[in-house]
């Protein structure tokens, strides 16, 4: 719809539009209020459907000329769309975390890194992951090359927590045997302040 001062897409149409359907899928999750929501499949298949319409940055390489107003809009709606894209990865990953399905849980956790390569919370799942499959050493390297990451793009040491987890796998506190220990660890998501960050703890027998 072309106006003198705007364009604007037709929602009548018989087009579907990608943004609007990913946001509805993401709504639809929000909305969908129960006690246990990381293990919820409903979620998990709004989520993934959500995840598979996301291709990139919204409108990348498109510009219109003379345009400060158009060039705003574009860069906030990308980075909001961005940031609901890296929240419905991690929200997957932990949701195949639990579930133990370690393949699904690199996947989803490796897709959040393309689009954010620092991301702390994608790499501690990929290494969760990995050691509980029985990938030792795949989940050493993958801290390593976080911690390469972030000294070469932003100048920082990974945070304690990181850390911690690495030395756990190393001694062999986190992995396949260790599950079957009284005393081992299991990945526990806190929420703070609209960030999910993982921290291990103690399973009671």
């Amino acid at each position: 719809l072309v106006s003198a001062q705007e364009i604007q897409f037709n929602v009548y149409s018989d087009t579907q539009l990608d943004v609007v359907r990913f946001r509805k899928l993401l709504h639809l999750h929000h909305q969908h209020n129960h006690p246990e929501a990381a293990r919820c499949d409903v979620c998990a298949q709004w989520l993934s459907q959500a995840a598979e319409l996301y291709q990139g940055d919204l409108l990348a390489g498109f510009f219109v000329p003379d345009s400060v107003a158009f060039e705003e809009w574009r860069l906030v709606q990308q980075e909001e769309l961005h940031l609901q894209m890296l929240a419905a990865l991690e929200k997957l990953a932990n949701y195949h975390l639990q579930r133990g399905e370690f393949e699904l849980v690199q996947e989803f956790a490796r897709r959040g890194i393309v689009l954010e390569p620092w991301r702390e919370e994608a790499h501690m799942q990929i290494m969760w992951a990995q050691a509980q499959s029985g990938q030792k050493l795949a989940a050493l390297k993958q801290y390593e090359t976080y911690q390469r990451i972030l000294v070469e793009e932003l100048g920082i040491k990974p945070a304690a927590n990181v850390t911690k987890l690495y030395e756990q796998i190393r001694s062999g506190e986190v992995g396949p045997q260790a599950g079957e220990q009284s005393d081992a660890k299991e990945p526990v998501w806190l929420s703070s302040e609209g960030e999910h960050r993982q921290v291990t703890a103690l399973v009671c027998s």
